[in-house]
Parts: C-alpha cells; sequence; structure tokens
C-alpha cells in the first residue's frame, strides 16, 4: 500500500505544481492584455491629439496668430499629458 500512496502524492504533487504553472500564465496573460489595453487607449488619445494639432496648425483663417497657435497647441499636450497620466495611475492599482 505504501507504493501505491507514495505514488499517488507524487501525481498530486506534480497536478499541483502544473497548476501553480497555469495560474502563473494566466496572471502573466491578464497583466499583458491589461498592458495592451493601456496602450490601445494611450495610441486612441495621441492619435486623437494629432489630430487637433493638426486641425490647430491648418486653421490659418479662424486664428492667424502663430503665438495663439502654439497656445492651443500646448493646451492639447497638457490634456493629453492627463488623460496618459490617469490611464497609466489605474494602471498601478
Amino acid at each position: 500500500m505504501d507504493g501505491k500512496e507514495g505514488k499517488r502524492q507524487t501525481i498530486v504533487a506534480k497536478i499541483d505544481e502544473q497548476t501553480r504553472r497555469i495560474d502563473a500564465c494566466a496572471r502573466d496573460f491578464a497583466a499583458l492584455a491589461g498592458a495592451i489595453n493601456r496602450t490601445h487607449c494611450l495610441a486612441d488619445i495621441y492619435r486623437d491629439a494629432l489630430q487637433e494639432i493638426d486641425a490647430v496648425a491648418n486653421d490659418e483663417n479662424r486664428r492667424p496668430d502663430p503665438l495663439e497657435r502654439l497656445r492651443r497647441i500646448k493646451q492639447i499636450f497638457v490634456k493629453v499629458s492627463v488623460k496618459a497620466v490617469k490611464i497609466m495611475a489605474e494602471a498601478k492599482k
């Protein structure tokens, strides 16, 4: 009986080890999915910001003053930075 019990314990130990490995992989994949999601969100934010900057840069009729354009572009960068910081802060939670 001791030989069968030893084999059973060995099998149970191997199953436990494989379960721990699978759990670790699942955590890694969840972290990767979160990183991909954050990257996707950041890419959307940056794409929208570039479109806004392009609109400001090409808006010669409404705002001909170059300093006003720079001020608006700076506001866009500040807005993007705030959004990016919020996304990255959520990632640390």
